[in-house]
């Protein structure tokens, strides 16, 4: 089981979904800050003077965070889907700042989405129907949902960012490697192994 769960076409796969997840939620917040402002305000967590710092600079740390995730994954996934033959134009040096960018990266999307089911959780146990606000404005659907229907959607997104949650423990357990599995690795992309991946 153990060894499924560091499968790389299933590591990728879960880094695409986590990190474009927050990417396209990301854009329309980014889009209309003072919106997704109303947004966070819905929620009746953050104090009055927070608000516009959270409505400004959480969409950019999801976008951020999102690509840290996601890149790396579309640039291991491409190559190999189009078929590209030839060593990837990346030495170890600069795979070593990319792993470090995306386990930093997933770490901060599993935290972010921890807060959300705590913010969530918290305004289903005190009856206070929230607007999630993660692909879609207050304006434009928000304001014109009903009290069941937001409390509808609380509950799936509790449910959606607990998957999230569990997509980035399997990428944080995939990325717990062994000198010879970051050997394999580099021989793979064309690079000659690192002087600490080719010790015994």
């Amino acid at each position: 089981m153990r060894d499924a769960l560091k499968n790389k076409w299933l590591t990728v796969v879960s880094c695409l979904v986590l990190g474009g997840f927050f990417v396209v939620a990301s854009a329309h917040k980014i889009a209309d800050p003072p919106d997704f402002a109303k947004t966070v305000h819905n929620y009746k967590l953050v104090p009055w003077y927070l608000i516009n710092l959270v409505a400004i600079f959480l969409p950019w740390f999801e976008l951020l965070a999102g690509l840290a995730v996601g890149v790396p994954a579309l640039v291991w996934l491409l190559p190999r889907a189009l078929k590209v033959e030839g060593k990837l134009p990346v030495g170890p040096e600069a795979l070593a700042r990319t792993d470090a960018l995306r386990l930093g990266g997933v770490i901060g999307l599993a935290f972010l989405s921890a807060v959300f089911i705590a913010a969530l959780g918290y305004n289903l146990y005190r009856g206070h129907p929230t607007f999630c606000g993660c692909f879609s404005t207050f304006e434009g659907v928000g304001k014109h949902m009903t009290e069941a229907e937001k409390f509808w959607q609380m509950k799936r997104e509790v449910l959606v960012n607990a998957g999230l949650i569990l997509l980035a423990f399997q990428i944080l357990h995939a990325s717990r490697r062994g000198a010879p599995e970051r050997a394999s690795e580099a021989a793979e992309a064309g690079l000659a192994p690192t002087r600490a991946a080719s010790r015994p």
